[in-house]
């Protein structure tokens, strides 16, 4: 049976829609409801991973990881995930030196994508997915054309991200101009919800476009990874 191990606490608010979602779905996906999955979570300081991520500081971020992962193995997790999209950033580094198999929530958002016909999303998420390429290097390589907001959309979406759902707080006005800026947008088939937090905030029924949750797609996996082995 796979134990599977989640670095956590990026952020808490996630961490515990992971948790939830993993333990019912668990059940639900076994059809029995006296049995719960078997994982750990590592929770990490996400202020200190977005310093380093900030100033940078690759190898440094890789090792702070790195090091929520072996702790990870010692408590007895055969399988290891990143529970946000920010962390991604370093993922390619962070896979060769990891001493578990790591699953790629971007991969399989790509994937997700392409077996939908999603051709032309919308991606929000943090400044630093949206700002660097990681993500959308892995949606191009999959033959999908991605758009972003402008700069100062960007910069919108990234402080309301940190100022606001990383600290528990969904208020209605903030997804009201969520789901405006998404209005703006033209000749986009669907949007993707880069950050964990973006699916708490807005619900499918509040947008007319498919919503694409990489959060509930790497769910969906990790619970199909535990039932079957």
């Amino acid at each position: 049976m796979i134990k599977l191990g989640i670095v956590g606490g990026t952020g808490p608010e996630s961490t515990m829609v992971y948790y939830q979602k993993l333990n019912y779905g668990y059940q639900n996906k076994r059809q029995r409801h006296d049995v719960f999955p078997s994982m750990t979570i590592e929770s990490i300081n996400i202020y200190e991973m977005l310093n380093r991520i900030a100033r940078k500081d690759w190898q440094g971020t890789v090792d702070l990881l790195n090091g929520a992962i072996e702790n990870l193995k010692n408590a007895g997790a055969s399988l290891a995930t990143l529970s946000a999209i920010t962390p991604h950033i370093v993922f390619r580094q962070l896979h060769e030196v990891s001493p578990l198999p790591l699953v790629n929530m971007l991969e399989l958002t790509a994937n997700y994508c392409v077996a939908n016909h999603y051709k032309h999303p919308l991606l929000l998420g943090t400044r630093f997915t949206m700002d660097h390429d990681f993500f959308v290097t892995t949606l191009q390589q999959a033959g999908i054309e991605v758009s972003l907001p402008t700069t100062q959309g960007r910069e919108f979406v990234g402080n309301k991200i940190m100022s606001e759902l990383e600290k528990g707080l969904f208020k209605d006005d903030t997804k009201q101009a969520f789901i405006k800026l998404i209005n703006q947008f033209d000749q986009i088939d669907s949007v993707i919800l880069g950050c964990t937090e973006l699916p708490i905030l807005i619900k499918q029924s509040e947008v007319a476009l498919p919503m694409i949750d990489p959060m509930q797609i790497h769910i969906d996996y990790l619970i199909n990874q535990m039932t079957t082995k």
